[in-house]
């Protein structure tokens, strides 16, 4: 499972380039891919699909060219967008069994996959609704029911969790990861709710104008990395040197750590202000 740009470069207009020789590999099975908007994610994710064509460069997905065979990507691929669209016509059950059929599933195998993915993904009792009328957290489950059914090889998910209320954001990463894990798929997603990939994902890969900053696993950067923004609460006394205040109200201050000795000493008022992802996501993108 694999996912190869080399010397990639993409213009939309005279003025608005995106990559300029991009290379990125992403192996493995669960990633994220996060960025600020106009990073250039969605335009990566539409160049590995062949959507649209790079100025030049080369783009493999599972072992394939996209340029010599989109629709042999195409079959070993799950995606769901963000704010995702479906036909007027189509109903939830009905629409699901026509995707596993074109992903190569025969009929029967179909319909038993999008029965056992309407169970997981709570939509078992709406399985005859036309898509259009279910809410935007429905809506969403279904959208991710598309883009697994017939388990495809690579799967890509551009805000996956988007509209779903913390607890049915939980399910809906663990279903992905057990996915992920019995059936050997890749997952990217796309996502700014970083505590999410955090504490998920495997590899999270850091684009930021058109180029990756950073790319590490999470387990590395748990291992190396330290907090140094921190909520100080329920503290009265005199702020001891090497705490730098980013930001104070009435009832908390914002503040800068770096020395070892003082979060020592500070450590039972100290908690910490962004996850360690969203630590680094500052640091690598914060000024350029």
């Amino acid at each position: 499972m694999l996912i190869i740009a080399k010397n990639v470069s993409f213009t939309y207009s005279a003025d608005a380039e995106v990559f300029s020789d991009f290379s990125v590999e992403l192996s493995g099975k669960f990633h994220g891919l996060i960025g600020v908007n106009g990073a250039g994610k969605s335009t990566f994710v539409k160049l590995c699909l062949g959507m649209i064509r790079a100025d030049r460069g080369f783009i493999e997905v599972n072992g394939i060219d996209i340029l010599q065979d989109r629709i042999g990507v195409l079959r070993q691929v799950g995606v769901l967008f963000e704010n995702p669209q479906f036909p007027s016509w189509a109903k939830v059950k009905d629409y699901l069994v026509w995707v596993g059929v074109i992903r190569g599933l025969d009929r029967d195998k179909s319909r038993g996959q999008a029965e056992y993915l309407l169970d997981r993904l709570g939509l078992v009792d709406r399985r005859r609704e036309a898509v259009k009328n279910l809410s935007a957290g429905l809506r969403q489950r279904f959208g991710l029911a598309q883009a697994i059914i017939g388990v495809p090889k690579v799967v890509i998910l551009d805000e996956p969790t988007a509209n779903l209320d913390v607890q049915s954001r939980h399910l809906v990463l663990e279903f992905l990861k057990e996915l992920s894990d019995t059936y050997n798929v890749q997952i990217i997603i796309l996502s700014h709710i970083l505590d999410d990939l955090e504490r998920f994902c495997d590899r999270v890969h850091i684009l930021h104008k058109g180029v990756i900053k950073w790319a590490d696993s999470i387990s590395n950067l748990v291992r190396s990395g330290k907090h140094r923004t921190f909520v100080l609460r329920d503290f009265s006394s005199e702020l001891p040197d090497g705490v730098e205040i980013l930001r104070e109200s009435d009832y908390e201050k914002v503040v800068r750590v770096e020395d070892p000795k003082v979060l020592e000493d500070l450590k039972g008022v100290l908690i910490p202000y962004r996850s360690l992802l969203e630590e680094k996501f500052i640091e690598v993108t914060e000024g350029m």
